[in-house]
């Protein structure tokens, strides 16, 4: 027997994913899907995608390689980074290649510090790669205190003995959307020289070199490495898009438990739901589903929705400020509490302490608390006891708390209270703190009960029409 509550999260799940198929970029996208495609049938976590993806480029970068392009992928990404850069000295493209057994391209070179370096002796040109999905460059600890992860790159690169000589010598910093990195000053006038010689590439300007190449394969196997390629890179684009997807950041827990429910479990933590849950929450979808769409594509739509979610989470860098806020919020919360007097256990909590009914202050907008497995930098604040209704807020890598909240609903008034540091409010006296949490804890239910009511419009105005075609056919 499923709970009605379960069944009406599912019927509006299904709406959501029913209007995200009709979306023009993902028609698209499942027009696709049902082809054969490297990078959707092998199944990998989210590490193994990133090794995967430098691997891929490394491939191309190498003029050695037996893609057929000769150095053409080199040169072309080092005069997007000349066009970039306005240099007076430009690489050019179109002359033959003059194979050498010296040039080459390599992932974690150097002795593992660049995710992809490329070199070719004769042009003396050489290309380095860091690629990032959904985090940001970090930075490492050495004996004069934290060095920038980039400019660790930098100097490994330009004090080489035989790479520190080339005329043309690249930087590119390759994200999903081409932003400079965080720790860059905005102004550029005040970066210091070797942050001036990073380049910024997303995967737009990525997906647009493809399309060069695809221009000149004439071995039809490389053509389809390079096209599959291709298809994968424009669905990190799409599934990038807050617009098309901030719409799910409310279905986070459902979302979860059918990832599970139909294709396994692929995170490094356990398993989000009991099997009980699995197979109430997959019969309730697939009663909600219906037929409304094919259930391949319900399914390629929600692995999209739930990378989406997850972007980022290949991150495992630990914050101890993060650990020990959220325990401390989930003791300000829970009846049960936790241990916080050992931050060397932090992580260690088995399964049972991570979960907790809610204080009784805090029904019935919380009644329940969860902390995530594994780090235990993330918490669920539950309306219900069966947590199908939750409030999701994290802490990154970085600090930053909530690190991916949820958005408000689009054409909604509503407005996101500001985000915060973990050092910053681990310093605040507990009634701030619960103040801050609480803010955001009712700006995600107000969201929630809004994203609602637009969907409850939705499926009014949905049998309105479908009423006056029945009236009007008869």
């Amino acid at each position: 027997m499923v709970d009605n509550d379960v069944q009406k999260n599912m019927d509006a799940l299904v709406e959501e994913l029913k209007s995200l198929s009709l979306a023009p970029r993902m028609r698209a996208q499942l027009a696709v899907a049902h082809t054969p495609n490297f990078w959707t049938i092998l199944e990998y976590g989210k590490e193994g995608y990133e090794i995967r993806f430098s691997k891929m480029l490394r491939w191309l970068l190498d003029p050695t390689a037996n893609h057929g392009l000769g150095d053409y992928v080199l040169r072309s990404m080092a005069r997007f980074a000349d066009a970039q850069l306005g240099s007076a000295d430009a690489v050019s493209i179109g002359e033959q290649y003059v194979p050498d057994n010296r040039d080459g391209a390599e992932t974690e070179a150097l002795r593992k510090h660049i995710d992809v370096f490329a070199h070719e002796r004769n042009a003396r040109i050489c290309v380095t790669v860091e690629t990032k999905m959904g985090t940001d460059e970090h930075a490492s600890m050495t004996a004069n205190g934290e060095e920038s992860q980039l400019k660790k790159y930098y100097d490994t690169v330009t004090g080489h003995a035989e790479y520190g000589t080339y005329a043309h010598s690249y930087f590119i910093f390759l994200t999903e959307d081409g932003h400079v990195p965080p720790s860059f000053p905005e102004d550029e006038a005040q970066r210091a020289d070797w942050q001036r010689r990073w380049v910024f590439m997303s995967y737009a300007d990525l997906r647009a070199l493809l399309d060069t190449c695809m221009l000149r394969l004439a071995d039809m196997d490389a053509m389809k490495i390079v096209s599959d390629f291709r298809t994968d890179v424009t669905r990190k684009i799409d599934m990038s898009d807050d617009d098309l997807f901030g719409v799910f950041d409310a279905y986070r827990a459902q979302v979860e438990t059918l990832h599970d429910y139909f294709f396994g479990d692929d995170d490094d933590d356990a398993k989000a739901s009991s099997d009980r849950d699995l197979q109430r929450a997959g019969i309730a979808f697939l009663g909600a589903l219906g037929d409304r769409m094919p259930l391949d594509d319900a399914k390629f739509l929600l692995k999209m929705v739930y990378d989406h979610i997850h972007i980022g989470r290949q991150d495992h860098r630990v914050n101890k400020d993060v650990q020990k806020l959220v325990r401390r919020i989930f003791n300000h919360y829970a009846e049960r509490q936790l241990d916080i007097s050992d931050p060397s256990r932090f992580g260690t909590e088995p399964k049972d302490a991570r979960t907790s009914p809610a204080k009784p202050a805090y029904a019935p907008r919380v009644v329940a608390m969860r902390m995530t497995n594994g780090k235990g930098q993330g918490l669920h604040f539950a309306e219900d006891r069966e947590g199908q209704r939750t409030v999701y807020l994290s802490g990154s890598s970085n600090g930053v708390f909530p690190n991916d909240p949820i958005r408000a609903p689009r054409g909604s008034a509503l407005k996101a209270p500001a985000k915060s540091d973990a050092a910053t409010l681990l310093a605040l006296p507990e009634d701030e703190l619960a103040a801050f949490v609480d803010a955001w804890i009712d700006f995600s239910w107000a969201a929630n009960i809004e994203r609602d009511a637009q969907a409850a419009r939705r499926a009014d105005v949905a049998t309105e029409v479908a009423e006056s075609t029945g009236s009007t056919e008869a």
